[in-house]
């Protein structure tokens, strides 16, 4: 039995944008994460088992938030989820995460290793849950693949029009596929992401929204065979 705790959570945080090393991990091997890998058809391997702990995470990660507004960083409600999403999902570094939640060095790894306890918690209970229920009602509970990045912490400012444009070519159903080019830091990424969580795109896309980091050096085989 793999024991859930704040080092394990840690550990696939820590891999998350890593698909063959998340898949391999103790965490990878819980029965919660098996049924949710089989209610959206991935396959056996580490690719399947990653790709499912990183939607079941990605899912607990969402419970810590307070509400649905805007994440407040000087609210200390929105410290655990600002914590691990920023310093984890986003890359960003201890320092500046403490920095945008206006926390001291101390302060601001006390707060995170709390954050850390309360999404062990959570999927303890998830996978006490699902010892205690039959794997025929999996799939019946079955939630649409939903992979992109939360929303950043700050409001989606300057490019409503574009966002619009782009929502549009979308939901006409005559453009299967778009393309956007610019220089790095435009905003290529952030502009995605706020697509990627629009109600009507999610409502016209019932299978669901994959999303596939490619970075400077993009792991392929991991990503095709995904």
């Amino acid at each position: 039995m793999v024991d859930i705790n704040r080092k394990q959570i840690r550990s696939a945080l820590q891999a998350w944008h890593q698909t063959s090393r998340l898949g391999e991990l103790p965490l990878a091997g819980l029965l919660c994460v098996d049924r949710r890998r089989e209610a959206l058809g991935y396959d056996a391997s580490a690719i399947g088992r990653a790709l499912a702990l990183r939607q079941l995470l990605r899912a607990l990660l969402a419970e810590l938030r307070p509400n649905e507004a805007e994440p407040d960083p000087a609210d200390p409600r929105w410290r655990p989820f600002l914590i691990l999403s920023q310093q984890y999902l986003e890359g960003r570094s201890p320092n500046w995460v403490a920095n945008h939640l206006f926390l001291a060095k101390r302060t601001y790894h006390k707060a995170q290793a709390t954050a850390l306890d309360r999404l062990a918690t959570l999927l303890q209970d998830r996978e006490q849950a699902a010892r205690q229920t039959p794997s025929a009602d999996s799939a019946a509970t079955a939630a649409p693949l939903f992979m992109a990045p939360p929303r950043l912490s700050r409001p989606f400012i300057g490019r409503e029009n574009l966002l619009a444009e782009i929502r549009q070519r979308l939901l006409a159903g005559t453009s299967p596929r778009l393309a956007l080019v610019g220089l790095p830091g435009v905003g290529k990424t952030t502009l995605l992401r706020e697509l990627a969580h629009d109600e009507a795109l999610r409502s016209a896309f019932p299978d669901g929204i994959f999303w596939a980091g490619l970075g400077q050096t993009p792991a392929l085989p991991a990503l095709l065979g995904s």
